[in-house]
C-alpha cells in the first residue's frame, strides 16, 4: 500500500512494505521504519521529528505532528500500482478477496475502488489510479492470494 499525503506545501510518501504476524515495515518519505508489535488502531510511526499516525486502514484518515504542531492528512492518491499509468494492479500483501466490484471490458475512473480484500483481519479498498479500461480480472470472490499477485489488468 502507498500513500502520498499532504500538509501545506510539503509531500509526505508513506509506503506499507512487510507485514509479520510481530511487525510491519514502512518507508516515510524513503526512510525504512519497523513497528514492533502494531496490533491496535490507532498506531503511529515514527521518522525523525515527524510521527505520522493511521486511525485504521478503511479511514485513511492520517494525522502528523511535527514539533508540537498536528495536522490531519488527507491522502492525494492511494495505490497498489506503480504509477496513474500501470497496466496492472497487484496486492501488496497477501488476503482473501471479499468483493470484485468491477467487470472486463468496463472503463474505470480514478480512485474507483476495484475490489475488497480482507487482509490483516481488516478490509482494503484495492483503487484505481487512472482512468483506464479492465482488459482481464484474474481473482474472484473468496479467493485467497499471496503478496505480489496480479489482481486486474488494463488495456
Amino acid at each position: 500500500m502507498r500513500w502520498k499525503l499532504k500538509s501545506g506545501d510539503e509531500v509526505i510518501q508513506v509506503e506499507l512494505h512487510e507485514i509479520s504476524d510481530s511487525s510491519y515495515t514502512f518507508s516515510v518519505n524513503g526512510e525504512k521504519v519497523t513497528l514492533s508489535e502494531p496490533t491496535n488502531f490507532p498506531f503511529s510511526i515514527e521518522s525523525g521529528d515527524l510521527k505520522l499516525g493511521l486511525e485504521t486502514w478503511n479511514s485513511q484518515k492520517w494525522r502528523a505532528a511535527h514539533g508540537s504542531k498536528v495536522f490531519n492528512l488527507e491522502p492525494l492518491s492511494e495505490s497498489s500500482t506503480s504509477g496513474s499509468d500501470a497496466k496492472e494492479v497487484k496486492t501488496q500483501m497477501p488476503g482473501r478477496i471479499l468483493k470484485v466490484l468491477v467487470s472486463e471490458g468496463q472503463t474505470v475512473d480514478p480512485q474507483q475502488t476495484l475490489i475488497i480484500m480482507e487482509a490483516m483481519k481488516m478490509e482494503n479498498e484495492i483503487r484505481a489510479s487512472a482512468q483506464q479500461k479492465v482488459s482481464r480480472i484474474l481473482v474472484k470472490a473468496g479467493e485467497s492470494v499471496e503478496a505480489g499477485a496480479l489482481l486486474v489488468a488494463f488495456e
